[in-house]
């Protein structure tokens, strides 16, 4: 349970923080000593950071940016799917 809730609380950071390192500059200190309070392993932790970074990278595809440019399309051409795929793994990984 604490694995799912610190991963929801990643995405939703994710949101308004979109660079990672400063997402962990903020999460990084709070999480890993809750974790060790809950006798959560810290690398557990990590690992549920990098899943909601993971899923909410399709809600804001900046990593698709450079592929998008080469091939001639725009972001709209695929943010229908990258929202699909965002529901999709929620429900698989929640």
């Amino acid at each position: 349970m604490a694995l799912w809730r610190c991963s929801w609380l990643y995405q939703c950071t994710k949101l308004i923080l979109p660079s990672n390192s400063g997402q962990w500059a903020l999460q990084g200190p709070l999480q890993i000593p809750a974790a060790i309070s809950l006798g959560v392993n810290p690398a557990t932790t990590a690992m549920a950071v990098g899943w909601g970074d993971a899923w909410t990278n399709l809600i804001q595809p900046f990593w698709a940016l450079p592929i998008l440019s080469v091939v001639g399309l725009h972001i709209r051409h695929i943010m229908g799917y990258c929202i699909l795929l965002s529901v999709w793994v929620g429900i698989v990984t929640s």
